[in-house]
C-alpha cells in the first residue's frame, strides 16, 4: 500500500515501551519492524501493534512532529494515543483497519441461532440461508474499545487471545459469542458458552493476520495480530 502523504506513527512494544517513527508506507514499515529490520530499538523491543498514527503533508512536518513526540514522557505518549486529537489531520483508523485486515473477509451473523458465515468475496449486507437471516457485522470503533478489543499475549512458542485487559463478562445477556482468527487464506472460528473464559491460543508459526471478537451487546471488534 503506497501513500502520497507521510504517516507519523507510534508502536507499542512487548515491554510496554513506545517507538516513534515516520513512513510513507505504514504496512511495509511495520512489517520491517516485526522482522527486526525496522530500527535498532525494535530489534530488542519487539513491536506488538501500531498504537497511533497521524497524516502529514510533507516529510519535514513529520520529522518535526517525530522530534516533539520523542520528547514526551511515557505517560504523555499514552495520553496522546488514547485522546481524540483536533490539532492534527488524522489518518482514518477505521478505514485503515478494514482495508488492511479484512482483505475481503465479510462476517455475517444469525442472531436467532448464533451461527456465523465468513465470505471472502463481496456479499449482500443481509442474506437468507436455510430459513435464517444472516446480517453482516461492521467492525466497531468507539469508546467501548478498551473493554472489547482483543488482546494478544505471547507465552513461549504460542500466543493467547483474551478480550480486553480485564476479563469480559460471560453472562447470558452479555458475553463474547465467538472469536475469529483470520489467516492470509482462511480463518478459524472459536465459539464460547456463557461462563466460559473467552480465550484462544495459536502457535507462533500460524499465519494469523487479525483477530475478531463478537460481543452480543456491543458488536464486532478487531485487532491486528
Amino acid at each position: 500500500m503506497n501513500y502520497t502523504y507521510i504517516l507519523e506513527y507510534i508502536l507499542e512494544c512487548e515491554d510496554h515501551t513506545y517507538y516513534t517513527g515516520w513512513t510513507n508506507d505504514l504496512e511495509k514499515r511495520f512489517q520491517s519492524h516485526l522482522n527486526g529490520k525496522g530500527a535498532k530499538y525494535t530489534k530488542s523491543h519487539r513491536p506488538l501493534r501500531i498504537a497511533y498514527y497521524e497524516m502529514h503533508a510533507t516529510k519535514k512536518e513529520a520529522m518535526r512532529r517525530e522530534w516533539r513526540i520523542k520528547q514526551m514522557t511515557k505517560k504523555e505518549k499514552a495520553q496522546l494515543i488514547k485522546s481524540p486529537l483536533t490539532n492534527v489531520e488524522l489518518f482514518d483508523k477505521e478505514k485503515f483497519r478494514r482495508a488492511k485486515f479484512n482483505r475481503g473477509l465479510h462476517i455475517l451473523y444469525a442472531p436467532s441461532s448464533g451461527k456465523v458465515i465468513m465470505e471472502m468475496n463481496d456479499v449482500a449486507a443481509e442474506i437468507l440461508c436455510k430459513d435464517e437471516v444472516f446480517v453482516e457485522l461492521p467492525v466497531q470503533n468507539n469508546e467501548d474499545w478498551e473493554t472489547h478489543e482483543p488482546v494478544i499475549n505471547r507465552n513461549g512458542d504460542f500466543f493467547s487471545v483474551n478480550i480486553a485487559s480485564d476479563d469480559h463478562p460471560m453472562e447470558v445477556d452479555h458475553h463474547i459469542a465467538f472469536v475469529i482468527l483470520q489467516y492470509e487464506k482462511g480463518y478459524r472460528v472459536v465459539y464460547f458458552d456463557e461462563g466460559e473464559k473467552p480465550e484462544v491460543k495459536f502457535y507462533q508459526d500460524e499465519p494469523v493476520i487479525a483477530v475478531y471478537a463478537y460481543c452480543n451487546q456491543h458488536g464486532l471488534w478487531c485487532i491486528e495480530a
